[in-house]
This record gives C-alpha cells, sequence and structure tokens, in this order.
C-alpha cells in the first residue's frame, strides 16, 4: 500500500533544526488517507523514552508538559503499517541557549590630544558616558602612539574606565594611513603598538601573524577600491565607515563606496564614526550600533568581526533580525548573487 520512504510527508521541528523553544510542538505530518485507517499501531519515543502522543486526521503530535534540556534530542516512531509492515522512524534536533543579544550604542572613532585632538583619553570617556553612550573607541594616529608613554596612558585610562564603570565600556585601537589605499582603524592591537604599518604588504605581514586584529576602513575614496582583489584581507578588514564626523556640523556620507565594496563581493559592516577631533565625544547622534550578549571588550568585538553591527544617525533606533538562526550580519552559505 504505501512505500516507506513516502510515508512520512514532513516533521517539526526540522531534521537537525537548532530551536530555543524548549517545550516545542513535535509533529509528524503523515502520507495517509486517515492514520486510524491506514496504521494499526504507533508508538512515539522521546530520548528512547515512550511517550503518549497525540493523533488527528494526518498527524502525530506531542507537546512535552516539562521543558526539554538544552541539548540534542531524538524522536522516533514506529508504526505497522495496514498491511502488517512495520516502519520505523527517527530524526534529531537541538535546542540551544536563547541567544539575547542587546543593542549598544557607542563609536569606533576618536582621537585626543595624544595625536590630532584635543583633551585626554580619561576626558574623552567620561565625556562619551555622560552623554549616554554605551562605549567608546580611542583611535589616535599610530604614528603618534608609538611612545611608550602614550600607550601605556591608552591602557591606564581604559583599564581604570572600566574597572569604574560596569554599564560602559572603553576601547581603544589606532588609526592607521596604508599608502594607496586610506585610514582604517586597527583594534585587537596590544601586540602590535610598536609596528609601523603604511603599506598594504606590511599590513598583510601584520593580518598574517595576528589573524585576530580587526581593522575599519575610515572615510574611504575611490582607493578603496584597491583593496577589492585582496579579499583574504577580509576576514580582519570587516567593517567601514558609511558616515563620518559631526553629525550637527561637518558630516560626510560614503555608502557608494560601501556598496561599491559590496559589489566587489566583500563583506562589511556598516558603521558611523564621529572622528572627534574636539571635546566633543558622544555629542551627536552619528552613532555605531553593536549587537552583542555583554559590553564586555570580547564580546563586542565578536561581534564586530562577525559584522553584528549597523550604522545610524539616530540615538534610539534599535535593529536586530536573524534568518532562521543566522543573525544580521552572517554570510549565507550557498547563495549565489544572480548577474
Amino acid at each position: 500500500m504505501f512505500k516507506q520512504e513516502k510515508i512520512i510527508k514532513r516533521v517539526e521541528p526540522l531534521e537537525d533544526e537548532k530551536i530555543e523553544n524548549r517545550k516545542p510542538k513535535i509533529q509528524i505530518y503523515l502520507n495517509c488517507n486517515s492514520v486510524k485507517k491506514d496504521f494499526l499501531n504507533i508508538k512515539m519515543y522521546l530520548d528512547g523514552e515512550n511517550i503518549k502522543h497525540k493523533i488527528s486526521d494526518k498527524k502525530i503530535k506531542y507537546t512535552p508538559k516539562n521543558k526539554l534540556k538544552i541539548g540534542s534530542h531524538i524522536i522516533k516512531i514506529s508504526v505497522v503499517i495496514s498491511s502488517g509492515e512495520t516502519y520505523d522512524y527517527s530524526w534529531n534536533f537541538t535546542i540551544a541557549e536563547k541567544e539575547i543579544l542587546k543593542c549598544y550604542f557607542g563609536n569606533l572613532h576618536s582621537h585626543t590630544s595624544y595625536s590630532s585632538g584635543q583633551g585626554t583619553p580619561t576626558e574623552a570617556f567620561d565625556s562619551a558616558k555622560n552623554m549616554g553612550m554605551d562605549f567608546l573607541a580611542l583611535t589616535d594616529h599610530s604614528r603618534a602612539l608609538n611612545s611608550d608613554e602614550k600607550w601605556k596612558g591608552y591602557k591606564s585610562a581604559s583599564n581604570k574606565f572600566n574597572k569604574k564603570h560596569k554599564k560602559n565600556l572603553a576601547i581603544y585601537g589606532k588609526e592607521i594611513s596604508i599608502k594607496g589605499i586610506g585610514h582604517l582603524n586597527l583594534f585587537n592591537c596590544d601586540n602590535m603598538d610598536k609596528l609601523k604599518i603604511n603599506r598594504l604588504d606590511k599590513l598583510e605581514s601584520v593580518i598574517d601573524k595576528y589573524d585576530d586584529a580587526i581593522l575599519c576602513i575610515n572615510h574611504p575614496g575611490k582607493s578603496v577600491y584597491n583593496l577589492k582583489d585582496k579579499k583574504h584581507l577580509n576576514k580582519n578588514i570587516c567593517i567601514m565607515e558609511v558616515g563620518n564626523g559631526s553629525f550637527g556640523e561637518k558630516y560626510n556620507r560614503y555608502e557608494k563606496y560601501y556598496y561599491g565594496m559590496l559589489d566587489e563581493d566583500w563583506h562589511l559592516g556598516a558603521v558611523n564614526g564621529q572622528d572627534n577631533h574636539k571635546k566633543d565625544w558622544g555629542k551627536w547622534e552619528n552613532l555605531t550600533v553593536i549587537l552583542a550578549p555583554k559590553l564586555k571588550e570580547k564580546y563586542i568585538f565578536e561581534a564586530i568581526r562577525n559584522r553584528r553591527i549597523y550604522s545610524t544617525e539616530s540615538g534610539t533606533m534599535k535593529l536586530r533580525f536573524k534568518l532562521g538562526d543566522i543573525w544580521m550580519g552572517s554570510v549565507v552559505k550557498g547563495y549565489k548573487r544572480g548577474n
């Protein structure tokens, strides 16, 4: 009567699916006229334990009374077809920890008197906090940060601020200038404080050695397209400014270069840098928003690397979305863009 491979029409949750609901509706849809007529005996198992299921016209279903544990689960059904044949089918799904990502507002591009700006690192971090920002990155020019005194000052100001304030985050990097490319902010660079990175081949060598480095393309121009064939760097050069400056005064937008690099098959998150050169850290509403589970450096850098980040010109705009279980900013495997 039935071909065994056609007995099961579909199942929920799907095979190998990751879900967050710990009391999921487990359902088996059957290719039959009526379950009660076509099947003599039905048994259903959850992780090897016989469970009491319910039967509707063409469906077998079960909803656990208690929350299932985090991890993998196996569902099995064993049925006796009206012809007397026995048919077994099993599949698995996984219950994952619920991932709660929060929107943190801040700025990844700012300067102090350590290079071409004003004020001290401590003043900058305090100003950003007082203006309501969640995080601030100091990124003075690398040539000025090659002195031990200034680099230690960066670290000291950041560490003191983070010990004192648990609801805000101070981070730091440096702005490097690459001949033929332009300016980039370099993060995760504690081991690179004395390196002179001013040519593309030097940058490639640094990334090859320090593969946890994170870079942002700042206020891009046409020269950014000199990177288009350097896709091996895209893992580390993972974000680009689409806005830069003082939103209420001197401000520029760079979407055309951002979209141009996307057209070259680069994967980049869009950010907005205030590029502060005055004592106005946090004054403007052009901001970068990062989606992370906690406001800690390791989670923020992980989010940046995975492009869970966006540019905004509003201090209140929150944006979160997923494609199935894939968060915004992810590279969707198997997808080919049309011509």
